[in-house]
């Protein structure tokens, strides 16, 4: 794998498997330096941060997971997210496939656009992940897509300062997933604009380990 990666303390055989998904005009080493507190949380899991899935060519070193437009208008962002929904599919299970870990004990962590990816690539299969946290971003997504259990963990954060993904984007995404019969969680961040800090991180780990409770292997 040409993905940035960590392994936990006792991860050499990994039994949890953590998927970076990092925002838009970023790559994949962005969002690796959290698998050094993560891993207090999964000492046995392996931390992946693959690259988006294009390259950005004026914005050196960064990659997006679909096209963005300006205005961020939901239903652009509806089209152009199922368009590569297959190949975010693809991604991830291929990473399951290297590290031999099953969806159940997979786990995705989410950043801006790599929120509106992860949550729709969770929702879009029956069973590819154990649980999505989501940073800073949103679902953009037709009902007529979702195929995930009702019972699969989703967890939204969201800077209630933040400028860039308004924080009612978490709150719509958080009334959408109520109204299909799902049970989310939204945690808003006083004086926190668009970025991960030791509030979110600390967030992170203990939903982490929450959700990875009874997930543990044979």
């Amino acid at each position: 794998m040409i993905h940035p990666l960590h392994y936990g303390a006792k991860a050499a055989i990994p039994k949890f498997l953590v998927i970076f998904f990092h925002g838009f005009g970023a790559n994949g080493d962005n969002l690796l330096d959290l698998s050094y507190f993560l891993e207090t949380t999964l000492p046995e899991a392996v931390f992946v941060s693959p690259n988006g899935l294009t390259p950005m060519p004026h914005y050196p070193g960064g990659y997006q997971w679909f096209p963005l437009k300006d205005d961020l208008n939901p239903d652009d962002l509806k089209q152009e997210c199922a368009r590569v929904l297959d190949k975010g599919i693809t991604l991830v299970e291929t990473i399951q496939q290297h590290y031999n870990v099953p969806p159940e004990r997979t786990f995705f962590v989410g950043f801006s656009q790599g929120t509106m990816m992860s949550l729709a690539i969770a929702l879009a299969h029956k069973n590819i992940c154990g649980g999505v946290i989501g940073c800073a971003g949103g679902l953009y997504m037709d009902a007529s897509l979702i195929k995930a259990p009702k019972d699969l963990p989703l967890c939204l954060i969201h800077g209630e300062d933040d400028t860039v993904v308004d924080p009612s984007a978490s709150e719509a995404t958080l009334e959408f997933l109520e109204g299909l019969g799902f049970s989310p969680t939204l945690t808003l961040v006083p004086r926190l604009g668009h970025s991960i800090d030791e509030r979110v991180l600390k967030e992170i780990g203990t939903t982490l380990n929450q959700i990875s409770k009874g997930k543990k292997y044979a």
